[in-house]
């Protein structure tokens, strides 16, 4: 086979699941190895056996997540897929190479011939399951080359599993010969031999009935006894214990699957920690050989101890001593800022006399120019009260004008009466 044979395959192959819009999830090497993307795709295919309860046993991995944990994801797919293939495609792939699948391959390398071989098993699931027609329709308007790579799956399927052998019940055709009569004539050695053999079958009919009878009997008896050991539970009722105990298989099954995840887990831990425990007996084994070269040396560190700490009590009699005569240096320092502070002080307490004396003569000053303007504001309440006397007699005499302008008004109409009065009486006396 060409080495990009798989790589061409897996392509198509994963177009034709983008077609089908089962995830969301990327189909890209390195998302697949989670191998929840996949199981997405199966709870697509065929939501009753791929039900809510199984997908949500397929866990959200990341991709850079330990290949072991991932790994379990990979477990559940298989062995699903087997029992799928068992029940509903009647083929066995159980023990066959198309479900031996490397875990390490496909959790952490990615491989894309481990990826292939479960992108494989879900086209068979899809084409040769319990709804196929859901899938031609929609396979039939892709490329033909991914048409040719659906087909070539599906052919891998068929040639890597074994078909599940299905009793079925024997027809009467089967068991009794043909004894219609030939079209020819018959010779009578025939005739014979065929009576024979109807005598003989009907002897064996016979005896099958009466073994009929008997197993009948025999069924009864069992019916009897399965009744009295089942205490009357129906089929219904054992069909749910089968499946509870199903169920709780399942889950023992998934339990016993994260169990072994956590015991890789603790084998990597182990692993690492006996070869750190090695690395440290290794590096122990290198530092015996300097014990006594250590001892030598720690005796030494003793007696450089023994002369630090006399140099030390000899450098704190040096600071002491120092510290002394910083101290009487620092008298000296004080006591001439003191003498610059009293005579400051003196100073400005002669400013501050100055100030007070100019503080009374502005006082005395303050308090003759208080005088002089209560004697002024005496003298205004004076001005005003004149004022308001000036400004009442300027009203009344106001008041005594109009008056006055209203008499001459009036005189002055009674002046122009008595005129026209007189010329009138003038006018006739004269005619």
């Amino acid at each position: 086979m060409d080495p990009s044979e798989p790589d061409q395959l897996f392509n198509k192959l994963m177009i034709w699941m983008k077609s089908l819009h089962f995830t969301s999830l990327s189909l890209d090497p390195k998302c697949l190895r989670s191998g929840r993307a996949f199981g997405e795709v199966l709870h697509g295919i065929d939501e009753e056996f791929f039900n809510e309860m199984w997908i949500e046993k397929v866990a959200h991995y990341d991709s850079d997540s330990n290949w072991r944990v991932k790994a379990n994801n990979l477990r559940k797919l298989t062995r699903s897929l087997g029992e799928y293939y068992d029940e509903h495609v009647g083929r066995i792939v159980k023990g066959t190479p198309l479900l031996d699948i490397d875990e390490m391959e496909f959790a952490e390398a990615g491989s894309v011939k481990e990826l292939l071989k479960m992108a494989v098993l879900i086209v068979g699931a899809a084409f040769l399951g319990r709804k196929p027609e859901k899938f031609v329709a929609g396979v039939a308007v892709l490329d033909p080359d991914v048409q040719s790579g659906v087909a070539t799956a599906i052919q891998g399927i068929m040639d890597g599993s074994e078909k599940r052998q299905v009793q079925t019940p024997v027809a009467p055709e089967e068991v009794l010969p043909d004894l219609k009569p030939s079209n020819g004539g018959a010779s009578s050695s025939s005739s014979e031999e065929l009576g024979g053999k109807i005598a003989l079958l009907s002897k064996e009919n016979s005896e099958l009935r009466q073994d009929r009878d008997n197993l009948e009997g025999q069924l009864e008896k069992a019916r009897q006894k399965l009744y009295e050991l089942t205490q009357g539970k129906s089929v219904d009722e054992f069909e749910q214990d089968i499946s509870d105990l199903k169920e709780k298989k399942t889950r023992l099954e998934t339990q016993v699957i994260e169990t072994e995840t956590e015991m890789e887990l603790l084998k990597g831990k182990i692993d690492s920690l006996s070869q750190e425990n090695e690395d440290l007996k290794s590096k122990v084994g290198q530092i015996r050989p300097f014990e006594d070269e250590f001892r030598r040396l720690r005796d030494e560190v003793e007696e450089l101890r023994v002369k630090e700490a006399d140099h030390s009590k000899l450098q704190q009699a040096y600071e002491q001593l120092k510290n002394k005569a910083k101290d009487s240096s620092n008298d000296r320092a004080e006591l001439l800022v003191l003498r610059e502070k009293v005579k400051s002080y003196v100073e400005h307490g002669m400013l501050l006399e100055d100030e007070q004396r100019k503080n009374k003569t502005l006082r005395t000053q303050m308090g003759s120019y208080k005088a002089l303007s209560e004697e002024k504001t005496r003298e205004n309440d004076k001005l005003i009260i004149k004022v308001d006397k000036l400004e009442h007699e300027l009203a009344t005499a106001k008041d005594r004008l109009a008056a006055a302008e209203t008499r001459v008004e009036g005189l002055v109409q009674e002046k122009l009466l008595l005129e026209n009065k007189i010329a009138h009486e003038c006018k006739i006396s004269v005619y």
